[in-house]
């Protein structure tokens, strides 16, 4: 049993109900904590409306937690929301670091969701359409390279990129970096 340096869970070796295929996903929960993934895009990233009981912030992590367990679709997430042992880290760590009256809202969202502690699907699917307006509906012509104008949030959302590569640059400096991600 290992306790963590920044947030309250430990690793335990079980055979019982409770274990998880996916326990290597906490760790990049703390590193998402350590680095301050959840101030950065509550502060860089536009507010939306829609379903103000989850976060932009627990989104983004949500969703890159899906892409480290090898999901590549909304529908995927069924992965995460099927691992008793992750959902019960999940709702450990939802309400690390509230206030009482925050704790208190969010312990409500996590008993009205049941016994998975995430946003549903159609929520993570408004989420992403959030990234994208009108202004990319542009009449395109076959043969031809179109140049969409980007959303405000999907700028935003490169502004949290950097401003991760800039605590990493600082936590450990590097020279030269590579960084790989698939555009489809």
């Amino acid at each position: 049993m290992e306790p963590q340096a920044t947030l309250p869970f430990k690793y335990e070796i079980s055979s019982t109900s409770g274990a998880t295929a996916l326990s290597g996903l906490p760790l990049y929960l703390e590193l998402a904590h350590v680095l301050g993934l959840n101030t950065a895009v509550t502060k860089l990233l536009p507010s939306r409306c829609a379903a103000p009981e989850w976060s932009d912030a627990e989104l983004c992590i949500n969703l890159i937690l899906l892409n480290l367990a090898g999901g590549d679709c909304v529908t995927d997430l069924d992965l995460l929301r099927r691992d008793e042992g992750f959902q019960k880290v999940v709702r450990a760590l939802a309400c690390v670091g509230l206030k009482r009256r925050a704790r208190r809202d969010k312990e409500r969202v996590l008993e009205k969701a049941g016994p998975v502690a995430m946003a549903g699907e159609m929520t993570f699917r408004r989420f992403m359409e959030s990234f994208h307006g009108p202004d990319q509906n542009i009449e395109r012509v076959v043969g031809t390279a179109s140049f969409v104008p980007e959303h405000a949030r999907l700028k935003a959302l490169w502004q949290v990129n950097c401003y991760l590569l800039t605590k990493l640059q600082a936590l450990r400096p590097l020279e030269i970096m590579t960084l790989d991600a698939d555009a489809t």
